[in-house]
């Protein structure tokens, strides 16, 4: 199996974190080829490094984008530039990987292969939660909820489904989770036409804030409505640390984006 993937990876001031990222595409073991496209969300010093590293990786290819004066942070910008990145790919098949993400060695090929056995344009994998530092998040508590309590009701009711368990911090994304959760971007393996025949919605209400739902699950609502088969790996293949837009409330990590609703001023 040799099927050509590009892995796409939006970044903005978040250069040590994004070498997380790299260095776990660089080490999978998928023996079919591999490129990741980075999107440079209107930083020079992530450019900088980017452009040095690409020197001597044939298999990293690097944008820089300036942002507008209207330009804020969230899914909607965030959507816009997945979208123009699927765009960018030649290959038959995109991943997303978040800049503070990382793959298992295994992550690729297993997608693939559970791609190939089912006949399926859109696979996924499961995934382990972290907390920012690495140590696993183990917290009774759903993180992408705003509120704590509903934090802890979500949770319950995801482990009485089965998703997740205490003491562990695997969970079991899958279509059958709705409405409680959808699929993570980066859990993704997409045939690049199906991605732009059915590309994130770049629209979101004001509910849809309260709830914090992002592009993400949007995208699992389009496949889902286009009536596309969707299959589950079952492997747990995508590290997740958490400290991102979605689940930085409290705004305590300095380096995280925070979607702000219909506001122009953001963190990023």
């Amino acid at each position: 199996m040799n099927d050509t993937i590009t892995v796409l990876t939006v970044t903005r001031q978040r250069p040590e974190l994004l070498q997380r990222a790299i260095r776990s595409v660089n080490q999978q073991d998928y023996a079919g080829k591999v490129h990741h496209l980075i999107l440079i969300d209107d930083c020079m010093d992530t450019y900088a490094m980017l452009t040095q590293y690409h020197s001597t990786n044939n298999n990293l290819s690097c944008f820089l984008r300036a942002r507008s004066s209207i330009e804020a942070s969230g899914p909607e910008h965030l959507a816009k530039l997945r979208n123009l990145m699927g765009r960018m790919a030649e290959t038959q098949w995109i991943c997303f990987l978040d800049d503070d993400n990382e793959y298992e060695s295994h992550h690729l090929r297993k997608l693939v292969e559970c791609a190939h056995q089912t006949n399926s344009l859109a696979v996924h994998s499961w995934m382990q939660v972290f907390n920012f530092d690495g140590t696993p998040y183990l917290q009774q508590r759903w993180p992408w909820c705003r509120d704590e309590e509903e934090g802890k009701l979500r949770y319950r009711e995801l482990a009485s489904r089965g998703m997740i368990a205490p003491g562990s911090n695997v969970i079991k994304d899958g279509i059958n989770n709705l409405p409680y959760r959808c699929v993570d971007t980066s859990e993704w393996l997409i045939d690049r036409e199906l991605f732009l025949h059915n590309q994130m919605s770049t629209s979101f209400s004001y509910e849809e804030w309260v709830t914090n739902k992002a592009e993400d699950d949007k995208l699992q609502m389009q496949l889902l409505a286009a009536k596309v088969p969707i299959v589950c790996n079952k492997v747990v293949s995508l590290k997740y640390y958490l400290g991102g837009y979605s689940t930085n409330h409290d705004g305590q990590y300095a380096h995280s984006q925070t979607w702000k609703w219909q506001s122009t001023e953001t963190q990023c």
